[in-house]
Parts: structure tokens; C-alpha cells; sequence
């Protein structure tokens, strides 16, 4: 059977990220300066950093930056020419948004694990199936609104509570 020899091409070493820029040292090609075959001979660096290839294998395509390709790939994967479709948004009844409330407040707004009946639902599936939507639409709900809940739970109500009560003790 015939050993693979791995080969090496150019040295990728980055010599000015310590400067916050890109520069190389032009080394085309690793030559092994030792015994060992781990330092290249033209530019001092380890083997690690020159590009590894096989001679066997098509050549890969150089990573190199082309404003051409950067514009093409941007209007491709935008809106401009794009046919991908748009994602449907979810809409709730006033309902739905009221008991979806209230059984995230029930739960702790957290998903609980829990045993599955004979139907194979647990309270959430069974909730889910009663209202009408998909456990995994609920989840996104929950996850979704759980900040402006508690908040406006907290500070909301509170706080107009507690200004309205401070306008009748100032009147007093």
C-alpha cells in the first residue's frame, strides 16, 4: 500500500494581528528546515501554519476577498432578488393571549417536566390542544413575553397605584 506524503503550500501566519490588521510573510511553500520537518526553512514558521493540501484532491478555491462576490452574496441573501418566503407571524385571539397569560403565570413561565398520560400530552399539551395551538408555538409565546409580563406586572400596576395614592395623600 502506498503511504500518503502530506504536503504543504503557503504560509498563512497573520505576523501583524497584534496590530489589529492582516499581513503575511509571502512564504509560497513549506520547506522543512530540520529533522524533525516541523520549522519551514523560508520563512521560520511551524508546519501548522502553511496551508495543508492533497496532491491527490482538486485544488480548493482561494478564500481571498473579492468585492464582486461580497456584492452578489449580500443582494442574493437580501430582499433585493431574493425568493425566499417570508416566515408567517403568528396571530392570537384577545383569548387565546388571556389564557396563555394566565397559564404561563400558573406555571412559573417555565416549561415543566412531567409525565405524559395515555394520549401522550402533559398539562402544557393538553392546554395547547384546548386553545387551539402547537405546544412548540406556546413555548415561543411564553419565552417571548415572559420579561414584559413580569414587568409590567411589577412597575405597571404598581406604579399607578402607588401614583394615584400619592396625588390623594398630597390633597389631604
Amino acid at each position: 500500500m502506498e503511504e500518503k506524503k502530506e504536503q504543504y503550500g503557503e504560509c498563512l501566519r497573520n505576523h501583524a494581528a497584534s496590530l489589529g490588521s492582516y499581513a503575511t510573510d509571502g512564504c509560497g511553500e513549506f520547506i522543512p528546515a530540520d529533522e524533525s520537518g516541523l520549522i519551514c526553512a523560508a520563512c521560520g514558521c511551524h508546519r501548522n501554519f502553511h496551508r495543508k493540501f492533497d496532491p491527490m484532491s482538486p485544488p480548493i478555491p482561494s478564500l481571498a476577498y473579492s468585492p464582486a462576490t461580497a456584492t452578489d452574496s449580500f443582494e442574493s441573501g437580501g430582499t433585493n432578488g431574493s425568493n425566499k418566503k417570508k416566515r408567517v407571524r403568528t396571530k392570537f385571539t384577545e383569548e387565546q393571549k388571556d389564557k396563555m397569560m394566565d397559564f404561563a403565570e400558573r406555571i412559573g413561565w417555565k416549561v415543566p417536566r412531567e409525565e405524559v398520560d395515555e394520549d401522550g400530552l402533559d398539562s402544557i399539551g393538553r392546554f395547547c390542544r384546548d386553545i387551539g395551538v402547537t405546544r412548540t408555538v406556546f413555548k415561543v409565546w411564553m419565552h417571548n413575553h415572559k420579561n414584559s409580563a413580569s414587568s409590567s406586572l411589577t412597575t405597571g400596576g404598581g406604579g399607578a397605584a402607588a401614583a394615584a395614592q400619592d396625588g390623594s395623600n398630597a390633597d389631604q
